[in-house]
């Protein structure tokens, strides 16, 4: 090994306290490191031979390392180049589409325009409260079948805009990252991989993260902002005043759904991505189980005790994030109760005021067909829950029950 020499992909290194995440960017692929061995990473990366890099951390740290385990891990985590791999050199530029759009739209000047829509937003819902976007705004037209179309329809720009304010935020630093359409239960969605976060410091992980939020205040903020303009030409709130309305509420309540962290929204990604903990939730999850194990239905699903097996960091973390997804468990309740129950509540009273008026008029079909779709959606959707949940129980049983493969573990 005494002129062995490893081969690197180009690396990033990123101090974390005591500790380096050291990673390859190109396939989002990062670790923890100490910063012994994280020093030893960069000797090697720096053309240092095995045998060079021992005496080395000898001569530093006055002991012996087994350096070919490291470079063992080095090779499962993807960071050894082989001889059929190509790629840049570490000194190679990183040009990244849209990269400077990116920067535009984070810039100094965009900072102060997104500033003066917010604030006039603001004053405008404090002077007129009928611009106000709250539940009652959903219902902006009789016809229920419309409310319903411009509530699903209606929201897709404004999802589409919050993806891609996190795609720039992560462009803007250089990063790949990438916008796609993806599905959740029976619906299409939009969805963000920010490649590469890990990589560049904690204080510059925030934007990309939080950007989506950004994104939503301003879609809010111009629609009232329409609405008001909408009220000044017209001396009253028109239809489409009150579809600005109502997609403005849809805005806001994304906002809010976004800061539910314990369901692994932006919130929750920003305290991973800043406390350099990709497995945060299911490390507070495993936690919580263990601290709740005495109840009677837990003591079966308690999982091995996560404060033997977490390091120390891992535990002063836990002990004050656990304790807020109890309280964003609390949150939800209050946004179901002051948000989607009254809509809800809005729609039921509508379409029993309409399906038992005793007349087959406009206003009974246009009800019929917003009932048949809304419960066709959730019926859909309890469907979808209810057989995945069969499914995942059908695949703990068979994980559980003695096979032919001798892996019964009694």
């Amino acid at each position: 090994m005494e002129g062995v020499r490893v081969a690197l992909h180009p690396l990033t290194f990123v101090e974390e306290g005591e500790d380096v995440v050291i990673g390859r960017a190109d396939i989002d692929s990062f670790a923890v490191f100490p910063a012994d061995a994280a020093a030893v990473v960069g000797w090697l990366r720096d053309g240092a031979t095995i045998a060079e890099a021992a005496r080395r951390y000898t001569a530093a740290y006055g002991e012996e390392a087994d350096i070919e385990d490291l470079v063992d891990t080095l090779d499962e985590l993807r960071f050894v180049r082989r001889d059929d791999e190509a790629g840049p050199s570490p000194d190679t530029p990183r040009n990244v589409p849209l990269q400077r759009l990116g920067t535009a739209v984070f810039s100094a000047p965009a900072w102060v325009l997104y500033a003066v829509l917010v604030v006039a937003a603001a004053a405008v819902a404090v002077r007129h409260p009928q611009l106000r976007p709250g539940p009652s705004k959903v219902f902006f037209t009789p016809s229920l079948l419309l409310v319903e179309l411009a509530s699903f329809l209606g929201q897709f720009p404004g999802i589409a805009l919050h993806e891609s304010f996190h795609v720039l935020a992560g462009r803007r630093l250089g990063l790949p990252s990438r916008l796609s359409l993806g599905r959740r239960l029976y619906f299409v969605v939009f969805q963000t991989t920010l490649v590469g976060l890990m990589g560049v410091p904690r204080r510059k992980r925030v934007l990309p993260v939080l950007a989506g939020l950004l994104a939503d205040a301003l879609v809010a903020s111009v629609l009232i902002l329409a609405a008001e303009a909408d009220l000044l030409a017209h001396g009253e709130v028109t239809v489409w005043g009150g579809l600005a309305l109502a997609l403005a509420f849809g805005a806001l309540m994304r906002m809010a759904w976004q800061c539910l962290f314990f369901l692994e929204t932006d919130l929750h990604h920003l305290f991973a991505h800043t406390l350099a903990l990709p497995d945060l939730q299911e490390l507070a999850r495993a936690y919580l189980r263990e601290r709740t194990a005495w109840l009677p239905r837990r003591r079966r699903t308690a999982s091995a005790a996560v404060s033997a097996r977490a390091t120390d960091r891992e535990l002063a973390v836990l002990r004050w994030y656990v304790p807020l997804l109890v309280v964003g468990s609390v949150l939800l309740c209050v946004l179901a109760a002051t948000a989607a129950l009254p809509v809800l509540v809005g729609f039921a009273t509508r379409f029993h005021s309409a399906l038992s008026s005793g007349s087959l008029d406009h206003g009974f079909w246009d009800a019929a067909v917003a009932a048949l779709i809304m419960f066709t959606q959730f019926g859909v959707a309890a469907w979808i829950a209810v057989r995945d949940r069969l499914r995942r129980a059908a695949a703990a049983r068979t994980a559980l029950s003695p096979g032919k493969t001798g892996h019964w573990a009694g």
